[in-house]
């Protein structure tokens, strides 16, 4: 084993790597701060175990991907969580596009930059780190300003609730394409993209956007304290943001929509 640390946002975490090549995809060999270690992380033998029953190399590659749901879930105490989304930078706000692997996320990523060039940027392609930062206690009541047909539902406002700011952030995971570059930005909103026979965009309310949402929080599943506190900040996102459905059947013609809807 190879003890390395490595920094994501503040936080420096101590790490037992299997592979010394491991440490060269964080691009981070040395941490940027003097600060003690907050935790310590190592991917456990049962997840290679698993790994290797599903055909995956005992390798570098295979034990950098691994680690992610492991520095989420040293992240989730401080604030912070990962989240599966391709993480785009709009009007200094950042958008995320949630999916399966294999949906169609860097698709629409890919298609928002080039039908409207130098309007878009990516905070990250893959794997962005939130953090959520408390506001002010507001009063009132209403609905978030999210209405896009008659089918559509407004997010509801509680009428005095904690408001937060969503910082997103870059990562070292940024997909097979390598996207980056964009500087951390407040979250604004978010797209949970599906396949289906017609292009069509809806917003969605906290409850109906929920479900869909929390198994693009990574972490291990094991822990079942971790899974109540993921779901506690994923309540505090949803109550922030501004969330669409958007059902893809082909593209360019639904990221058009997408742009027609959002960011017009």
């Amino acid at each position: 084993m190879i003890r390395q640390q490595i920094q994501l946002l503040q936080y420096v975490f101590s790490c037992q790597l299997r592979h010394k090549e491991t440490a060269e995809y964080f691009q981070i060999p040395e941490p940027k701060s003097n600060a003690a270690p907050v935790a310590e992380i190592s991917v456990l033998q049962r997840d290679w175990d698993e790994l290797r029953t599903q055909g995956f190399a005992d390798s570098a590659h295979t034990e950098y991907s691994v680690l992610t749901p492991y520095f989420s879930e040293a992240l989730v105490p401080h604030e912070c969580v990962i989240i599966h989304a391709a993480a785009l930078r709009w009007r200094d706000r950042a958008y995320l596009i949630c999916a399966e692997s294999g949906v169609g996320k860097s698709t629409q990523a890919h298609w928002l930059q080039k039908l409207r060039p130098g309007a878009f940027s990516v905070i990250c392609g893959d794997r962005p780190i939130l953090e959520f930062r408390q506001a002010a206690e507001s009063k009132g009541g209403g609905s978030a300003p999210n209405s896009l047909g008659s089918d559509s539902s407004s997010i509801r406002r509680a009428s005095t609730k904690r408001t937060d700011v969503v910082y997103v952030h870059p990562s070292p995971w940024n997909g097979k394409e390598n996207w980056h570059g964009a500087d951390a930005a407040p979250l604004a909103g978010l797209i949970l993209l599906n396949r289906g026979e017609e292009n069509r965009i809806v917003s969605l309310s906290e409850r109906e956007a929920a479900l869909p949402l929390y198994p693009q929080f990574i972490h291990t599943g094991w822990n079942p304290e971790m899974i109540r506190q993921i779901a506690d900040l994923e309540t505090r996102l949803l109550n922030t943001a501004s969330i669409w459905r958007l059902t893809t059947h082909d593209v360019p013609a639904s990221t058009r929509l997408l742009l027609e809807t959002v960011f017009h």
